[in-house]
């Protein structure tokens, strides 16, 4: 899916904040709701928008640290569900090369 300028400036507004409505984020972009409306749908088909979330305060919430690990070994793809199955454990990202 080719991006034009109204999808950027769609995408900008909602990293700032995806909890507002279609109403205001057309307000504030002077667009249509419908277009704004139409445009998210098309961004979430096309996979550009994979979903939409939360930024917690850790700390607030009683778990102020993260912790970076190295594991040596053989990836298989059972190994980030193995350990998003541990209730401390909220995200895995592996990195190669």
């Amino acid at each position: 899916m080719k991006l034009d300028d109204t999808d950027h400036r769609i995408i900008a507004a909602l990293r700032k904040n995806s909890r507002q409505s279609i109403r205001d984020l057309a307000k504030a972009l002077a667009l249509r709701p419908s277009t704004v409306h139409e445009r998210i749908r098309k961004l979430r088909a096309e996979g550009v928008i994979e979903k939409f979330t939360i930024k917690l305060n850790n700390a607030a919430i009683g778990e102020g640290f993260i912790v970076f690990m190295l594991v040596l070994g053989k990836p298989t793809q059972y190994v980030g569900k193995t350990l998003l199955d541990q209730p401390n454990i909220k995200e895995v990202f592996g990195v190669t090369g």
